[in-house]
């Protein structure tokens, strides 16, 4: 069971890492850098279309912008963002900073308070060259679709229960459950907590009163993505535990048997 948890932590950095690099594909479109230099009118409806399909090919997306060097959203895949300025979220205010010094930027999960949902929020730089100098003209923003973390999660088919964790132990995702909301519940997981080499018995609070057989896989990032200090928790009951041991030991007693009367037999 406890593989199931290192898998899934495993494949939640690998589809992250994947984002990171694809907010860096889409900040490398010519089409956004063009806009992003000039901002012709007769050019928004093209660009316009040209994110909003960007943001189903790619992500996926609860939104993307794109935004000039002065904090101007010039557009997006929502057309009444368009125009505002990208201060209006604290969140997006400190991917904007981050792409302007030339840095691909990914946060924690955060909720906004616009989209009423939980996501991560990417950024990147749209470059260009003038001069022989490689020069920033814009902001490529995209608010991660988190339901695409959650799909991974219920890949499970198991009774063990898989529960992604931040830095806080606070829940932000968990097999067979919706989405995090603004108020997230804090995981009591017991002063030690078991690893997949080492497993322990304990119970959480949050998952009811019964032993559970419990492991945390930490986060270990995928290539150039950094771990933000999540881990898979995976969950076990006890009696699960106790019952499958009790079918591998009838097996094993069968074919003891088995081969005792085979051997009974050719004697």
């Amino acid at each position: 069971e406890f593989e199931i948890g290192q898998k899934m932590m495993s494949t939640v950095d690998r589809l992250l890492y994947e984002r990171y690099a694809q907010i860096q594909v889409i900040a490398g479109e010519d089409a956004l850098m063009d806009y992003a230099l000039y901002q012709l009118p007769e050019m928004a409806d093209q660009i316009k279309k040209r994110i909003t399909r960007l943001s189903f090919l790619t992500g996926p997306w609860y939104r993307l912008w794109v935004v000039n060097t002065e904090g101007r959203i010039v557009t997006a895949t929502d057309g009444n963002d368009i125009g505002l300025p990208v201060s209006r979220s604290s969140d997006a205010s400190v991917a904007f900073k981050q792409a302007l010094a030339g840095k691909t930027y990914s946060s924690d999960l955060v909720y906004d308070l616009d989209l009423g949902k939980s996501s991560i929020v990417y950024s990147s730089p749209i470059l260009f060259e003038k001069n022989g100098q490689t020069l920033i003209c814009g902001v490529v923003i995209g608010y991660l679709a988190w339901p695409i973390v959650l799909e991974v999660l219920q890949e499970s088919q198991s009774d063990t229960d898989v529960i992604l964790i931040n830095q806080k132990h606070e829940i932000i995702a968990q097999k067979n459950k919706g989405l995090p909301g603004k108020q997230r519940h804090r995981l009591q997981l017991p002063s030690t907590t078991g690893s997949a080499q080492a497993p322990v018995i304990s119970q959480i609070p949050n998952l009811g009163s019964q032993d559970m057989l419990l492991a945390r896989i930490p986060q270990s990032g995928y290539l150039t993505f950094n771990r933000k200090g999540w881990s898979m928790v995976t969950a076990t009951p006890n009696h699960k535990i106790r019952s499958e041991i009790n079918k591998t030991i009838y097996k094993v007693i069968l074919i003891v048997l088995v081969l005792g009367i085979v051997a009974s037999i050719i004697i």
